[in-house]
């Protein structure tokens, strides 16, 4: 039975942090409205990507602002399969786009590389 990270990321260990989903959303006579954003508060272990896991973001992504967040709750990415729009994760002020998250829930935490776009 794998050991619950998740009582390690805490409001003593981690950082706050804002995760902003946008849900919904659809075309009107050719023209999008954006669906309901909802913002959901969790707590983040933050921390530099070592070179690997840089290696995992598109090229021109990699000249940005990169941090690895490791949060009590789930984070998605964008998908063309089903229009889903990547999270945004607001840290110390600064908006990062979630890429490449890893789903370590049945460890109690995910993992995903966030790069700065605000």
């Amino acid at each position: 039975m794998p050991i619950s990270v998740k009582q390690a990321i805490n409001s003593e260990t981690g950082e706050k942090i804002q995760i902003r989903r946008m849900t919904g959303g659809d075309f009107v006579d050719g023209i999008w409205n954006p669906g309901q954003l909802t913002i959901i508060k969790a707590f983040a272990s933050v921390q530099q990507p070592d070179p690997e896991e840089i290696q995992l973001i598109t090229g021109l992504e990699r000249d940005k602002d990169v941090k690895i967040f490791y949060t009590n709750k789930a984070v998605q990415a964008s998908s063309d399969f089903d229009d889903t729009e990547a999270d945004k994760l607001v840290w110390k002020g600064k908006v990062y786009k979630a890429m490449k998250p890893a789903d370590w829930s049945s460890y109690g935490y995910d993992a995903v590389i966030g790069v700065r776009i605000e």
